[in-house]
Formats: structure tokens, C-alpha cells, sequence
């Protein structure tokens, strides 16, 4: 197992092509039906993790792509200018940028996360609010960690926050109980789901491959089937009004929406995350009614995962490269090594069978009937036939 600038190139062709097949069909109903909510996420999932190990395996196979790879060699290996003894290439100044730009921005990730913590610990608390204490008993019976929760009038839509120390934050507005139940149920799924660890491990994918637009078509497709894997954990022990009063609920946050997080001058979002729009919420929606009405297919979402594994194995299987044919000068560095062409040698084919490799300079080889055929193929040597024995001669 090796990393090479082949296997990185990989890695990125065959993970965003798979992220741009997922979606596509992330769109389509009937393939939600089929893969489930659940299934859409591993597939993400794998794409992601393809991605994040772009090696070699010393199994697979290497196709040589002369026409194109050759031209993109040649352009990124360019010389741009000479420092000292170094010489500089076109990678080397794409190298430096791409490096460059993404400890940038993993930098602005680290600062927003430890910016956003200090923002939550700064917050207007109402510790006098009787939604803290209905919360606490929705919390002990959904969920058996322990969770802070942060009623406070500075934010405007319920959030789960913290890998280690768990919060939610919920808006200073009059909840009924029910309304509490289920925020409260949908927040805890994504704790329960770890969402916001894999959230910020897909932010570092982004971070390091800035430059690639399906990383950001992964981290958004990631979110919505969040959303939507939480919305079927709490529906799925509903009734049909009972489902009606939770798409109620999530209609009530998304009113009291106002685009900001914290009322503050310097607006923290959480990592990664986007406002919802009323387009978005019909859509979840519709999900979200399918999702009670159809049946779930527990074999469809498990042959979608085969089959991606399937695919991410044959994946690393292959590996695309260029081919370089040596020069003359480059083999013909020792006086008893040189080229042979149809110029210079030939080929005897004797009436039993054997074949012998010649050269002008005297040199006698038996090789066998494929390697003959390859030298007639790819240097152009002629064969010639003898009617006697190899022996005999």
C-alpha cells in the first residue's frame, strides 16, 4: 500500500463521481424509497471515507492512458523558474497553493468551532424558564446521557451542539410540551447519531479539497439526509396525527427563523450548516410523508451499500498512469545494451518449432512463440523461416 500522486488523482475522479451518481438520485423519490434514508447516508458515507484514503493497493492493476496522462505530465511538470539547485514546476507552485489554502482554512474551522463554544458559554440565559425543567423529563426518558439543556432569547431555531459535553440550545419562545417532545426527540437523534463529529470530519474533507466542487455537494447532501434520518427516528413510533402535529412543529421553528444564530456583531453558524428555505422544508415534507406511508425495504438499502462497497473496492482495483516509451540514448547506456529494431534484427523460425532472436551484432537469443509475436508486433522485426532443425544449425 502506497501513496502516489496517481492514487490521490484516483481517489478524487472516483469519489466524485460517485458523489455526483448519489446526487442525482438523492432527488429521485423512488430511489429513496428503495435505499431508505439510512442507506443514502452510508453512501455518502462511503464516498467520503474513499476520499480520505487515497492509496495504492499492490494489487492493482495499472492502466497506462499515454494520450492523456502524457499531455498533463508534461504541463505539470513544466519548469516555471530556478531557485539555487531547485528547480520549480508548475505542481510544485499548485502544490504550494493548494497546501496553503487549505491549513487556511482548517485554521478558520478551528477558530469558528472554539469562537462558536465561547459564543454558547456567553449566551443570555433564562435559567427561570419552565421549558428547562419539562425538558430535563423529556430528555431522562429519550435519552439516558446526560445533556445540558440552554433555554436562552439569543438564538431563534433549536441546535445540538458538542461532541464530548452535550447541549441543545433552544429558543426563548412558549413551547407546548409536545412541541418540547419532539424538538427535543429530533436534537437528541443527531446526538445519538454522532452527526456533529461526522459534520466536522466532512468540513476537513472540505478543508483539504478546497478545489474540488463535489466535496460541497457531500457536505450538503450529508446534512439533508441528517435531517431526514432524524425525522424518521421520531416518526417512526407515530400515528398519522401524531406526524402531523411533529410536521407542525418543524413549520413553528422554521417561522421563527430570523437568518441569525446569535444576535451579535460577528454571526456564528454552525459548521457547515445551511438555512433552510420554504423550497427545502416542502421538500422534507414530502419526504417525511412518504416515509410513513411506504414501506420500509430493509434489503433495498442493504444491496445499495453492496453494491457501493462493490464499487469502492473495484475502485482501488485499477489505476490510471502515463506511459513513457524510453528513448534510444536513455537504454543504450552500457556498450552491450542496445535497442533492437527491424533495422538491426530479426527473427528465425526453424522447422521444429524454435524460435531465435538475431542481431546485426551477433547476438543470439531463443525466445518462445508469444515473445515473438509481441517483437513483431511492437518493433516490427520480420520472421524468417528455416526448413532445417534449430539443432542442426
Amino acid at each position: 500500500m502506497q501513496f502516489t500522486l496517481y492514487s490521490l488523482a484516483m481517489a478524487v475522479l472516483c469519489s466524485s463521481i460517485f458523489i455526483l451518481i448519489i446526487s442525482a438520485l438523492h432527488k429521485n423519490y423512488y430511489f429513496m424509497d428503495i435505499s431508505s434514508v439510512y442507506g443514502i447516508v452510508l453512501l455518502y458515507l462511503f464516498c467520503g471515507l474513499r476520499m480520505f484514503i487515497p492509496v495504492e493497493f499492490s494489487w492493482a492493476r495499472v492502466i497506462r492512458m499515454p494520450d492523456f496522462f502524457n499531455k498533463l505530465y508534461r504541463l505539470f511538470t513544466r519548469e516555471l523558474f530556478i531557485i539555487g539547485s531547485c528547480h520549480i514546476c508548475i505542481y510544485h507552485f499548485l502544490c504550494a497553493i493548494w497546501i496553503a489554502r487549505a491549513i487556511k482554512i482548517l485554521a478558520e474551522l478551528i477558530y469558528i468551532y472554539f469562537d462558536y463554544n465561547n459564543s454558547i458559554k456567553n449566551l443570555s440565559v433564562n435559567t427561570k424558564s419552565p421549558d428547562i425543567k419539562t425538558a430535563r423529563k423529556i430528555i431522562e426518558k429519550i435519552y439516558n446521557k446526560r445533556v445540558e439543556i440552554v433555554v436562552s432569547p439569543d438564538i431563534d431555531e433549536p441546535v445540538s451542539f458538542g461532541i464530548i459535553h452535550r447541549k441543545i440550545l433552544i429558543p426563548d419562545y412558549t413551547y407546548s410540551e409536545k412541541d418540547l417532545y419532539y424538538i427535543l426527540s429530533h436534537e437528541c437523534a443527531h446526538l445519538k447519531n454522532h452527526d456533529l463529529l461526522v459534520q466536522v470530519l466532512v468540513n476537513i474533507l472540505c478543508a483539504v479539497y478546497w478545489w474540488n466542487p463535489s466535496v460541497y455537494s457531500l457536505r450538503n447532501g450529508l446534512e439533508k439526509s441528517f435531517e431526514l434520518r432524524c425525522d424518521h427516528i421520531v416518526i417512526k413510533n407515530l400515528n398519522n396525527n401524531e406526524t402531523a402535529a411533529y410536521l407542525e412543529t418543524i413549520l413553528k421553528v422554521f417561522r421563527n427563523q430570523n437568518g441569525l444564530l446569535f444576535d451579535r456583531h460577528n454571526k456564528v453558524r454552525l459548521l457547515g450548516t445551511e438555512e433552510d428555505n420554504m423550497q427545502e422544508i416542502k421538500e422534507r415534507f414530502t419526504l417525511i410523508s412518504r416515509m410513513k406511508t411506504k414501506k420500509t425495504r430493509p434489503f433495498g438499502k442493504w444491496a445499495v451499500t453492496g453494491i457501493m462497497i462493490c464499487l469502492i473496492v473495484l475502485s482501488y482495483s485499477f489505476i490510471l498512469q502515463t506511459a513513457f516509451q524510453p528513448s534510444a540514448e536513455q537504454i543504450e547506456t552500457e556498450a552491450l545494451i542496445y535497442e533492437l529494431t527491424a533495422s538491426n534484427g530479426y527473427i528465425v523460425k526453424y522447422a521444429d518449432g524454435t524460435y531465435v532472436l538475431k542481431s546485426e551484432k551477433g547476438d543470439v537469443t531463443i525466445i518462445d512463440k508469444e515473445t515473438a509475436g509481441k517483437l513483431v508486433y511492437e518493433s516490427g522485426l520480420k520472421i524468417i523461416e528455416e526448413e532445417s532443425n534449430y539443432e542442426e544449425n
